[in-house]
């Protein structure tokens, strides 16, 4: 196909989106469509102010996302996808970036800020490492406390409600719980 502007011919783009694709279509007046795969759209200079292809984002039967969306009313209301599916975003939907706690690339077992950057949640158990420094006995000994701590994420809704890095959560209550324990018992006894 081809179009004539201003007596210049110019070939027209085919883009094509395959079944686990999506034809994100934006429109000169600022509406955005998002066309599912298999599909095909000619980019129309006069109409289009662009057309891309994008991936479906896969979900594993052991995941879920967290999807946002604007309604009419400027609204926003929120959704979990559970796996295993393919989720194709409509144009007033986002999926929530999630930033926790996790393991320190020098250290495994200290856990920092903003290590864990993700939009897929895993539901099923895990466990994570984490010492415990600085706790101290009756006697004033000093320790480390190393931890191996098992956790399985059960309620997302409740989760999204009451935090936003459950990591840290862990962190805090562990390392208040262990220094709380060791300082009533001498090195012995905590032995």
């Amino acid at each position: 196909r081809l179009l004539l502007i201003r007596e210049r011919v110019q070939p027209l783009r085919l883009f094509s989106a395959e079944p686990h694709q999506y034809l994100l279509v934006r429109f000169k007046d600022g509406r955005s469509e998002h066309v599912r795969g298999p599909a095909a759209v000619w980019l129309d200079p006069v109409e289009h102010e662009s057309v891309a292809v994008e991936e479906l984002t896969q979900v594993d039967a052991h995941q879920a996302l967290v999807i946002y969306c604007r309604n009419a009313d400027e609204r926003v209301s929120r959704r979990v996808l559970c796996g295993p599916a393919q989720h194709m975003p409509e144009a007033n939907e986002w999926l929530h970036q999630f930033s926790w706690h996790g393991a320190d690339h020098v250290n495994p077992k200290r856990k920092v800020p903003s290590a864990l950057q993700f939009t897929k949640l895993r539901i099923i158990p895990d466990q994570m490492y984490f010492d415990v420094r600085d706790v101290r006995t009756a006697d004033d000994a000093l320790l480390v406390v190393q931890l191996m701590v098992f956790f399985e994420l059960v309620d997302i809704e409740r989760m999204l409600d009451q935090t936003h890095d459950p990591i840290a959560d862990f962190i805090n209550a562990l390392s208040a719980d262990v220094i709380d324990f060791a300082a009533g018992k001498a090195f012995e006894q905590f032995k």
